[in-house]
């Protein structure tokens, strides 16, 4: 489950929030109806999805966010469920529907089973527990789930009730990790979703360790989801960890410093500068697993240069090694293994005073390399 997470996280495969509007909004599609067995105490709850093309088929019941993953068929199989839930108007009821269906809790089969938040937050005030884990094997609490789904009323009413913002599922995960989940589709709410997790007390340092004991900030997480940096609101919500206390000058067990992975994953300026403007040192050199690298050196396959012409502005040496002592970084730029040739950071270089004499393995200059190649822009800069 961990992989499942974390991993997925980092290849880019984050479910997008469940919510892309906070407001009395609709969204109109075809509609397949979920009839109960209680009609009268259901009328808010129709079905909101075309199971075979999962389009989302909802009203947004007067502002509470929806639930795009709600699926008919998974409804109609806890039809009974359902209807004996629709039934709970006070602590007794509840306690009546929990005796009866052992396997579940409340809260989460509100959040589940329903198309809204809203069912979860009326579970709430009849007394449900709003630190109970799922009977599964992943003991997600409800603040999790809101926090991931985009339920920001759900989230609210859990904090006001004393949900525990720090508590933490089987792999480790706590709500605030999860509400990453929440922060791919450019939706506003995620960063509200944010804030309300740290204004609670949550824990912006705390380290999550990945199937093969890797260790991971929020930070890092952040960074390793692209579709997340893409976003409008990924520097917004940077910001704010940071501001709200997450290390930038953290160093994880390989020796990759914050700044490393913020240009290699994000090509973020930027993030960049906002780093650097917080003391983060542009000229920054460091050693992972073994090898030396510099900060100027993670942009070797960035083909905007932009980030590394910020760098030599700020000082960065153009003489340093891609990635050892043998390996000057103009040379990898242009010869490497994966097939990434970095013309434009080769011109740069060359124009801020790099070293052209140094040679790879064969004895060739990037000047020879590039005649090679036909690179005559670079050819254009032989003195």
């Amino acid at each position: 489950m961990k992989k499942i997470i974390i991993t997925a996280l980092m290849l880019i495969g984050i479910i997008s929030c469940n919510s892309k509007k906070t407001d009395n909004a609709e969204v109109t599609a075809n509609t397949n109806a979920v009839n109960t067995n209680n009609a009268k105490n259901n009328t808010k709850l129709t079905s909101v999805i075309n199971t075979n093309t999962l389009e989302i088929n909802t009203k947004e019941y007067e502002g509470y966010a929806t639930n795009i993953y709600y699926n008919a068929s998974s409804a109609e199989e806890y039809a009974q469920a359902i209807a004996d839930f629709n039934l709970i108007k006070d602590k007794a009821s509840l306690d009546e529907w929990q005796s009866k269906y052992t396997d579940e809790t409340p809260i989460m089969f509100a959040i589940n089973y329903y198309p809204t938040e809203e069912k979860a937050i009326e579970i709430i005030n009849y007394g449900a527990d709003v630190n109970e884990r799922t009977a599964d094997f992943v003991k997600m609490t409800p603040l999790m789930s809101a926090s991931s789904s985009g339920y920001l009323k759900l989230l609210k009413e859990l904090i006001k009730n004393n949900a525990d913002v720090n508590a933490k599922d089987y792999d480790g995960l706590d709500a605030l990790l999860h509400a990453i989940d929440c922060a791919t589709d450019d939706n506003e709410v995620s960063i509200l979703i944010f804030k309300e997790l740290i204004n609670a007390g949550a824990e912006v340092n705390n380290i999550y360790i990945g199937d093969e004991g890797e260790d991971f900030s929020i930070l890092d997480i952040l960074m390793n989801s692209n579709n997340i940096m893409d976003s409008k609101l990924n520097f917004e919500i940077f910001k704010l960890l940071t501001e709200n206390g997450a290390d930038i000058k953290r160093v994880n067990e390989n020796g990759t410093p914050v700044i490393a992975n913020v240009i290699r994953k994000t090509y973020r300026i930027d993030i960049v500068k906002y780093l650097v403007s917080k003391g983060i040192d542009p000229k920054m050199k460091y050693t992972e697993n073994g090898i030396s690298y510099s900060l100027l050196s993670d942009t070797v396959y960035d083909e905007s240069t932009e980030i590394a012409k910020y760098l030599i502005e700020q000082g960065a040496d153009v003489n340093v090694p891609a990635y050892s002592k043998e390996r000057s970084l103009m040379i990898e730029a242009i010869d490497n293994d994966i097939s990434v040739e970095n013309t434009e950071l080769v011109k740069l270089l060359i124009e801020n005073g790099a070293d052209t004499s140094v040679v790879n393995e064969e004895g060739k200059t990037v000047f020879d390399i590039a005649r090679e190649k036909g690179y005559d822009d670079i050819l254009a800069l032989e003195k």
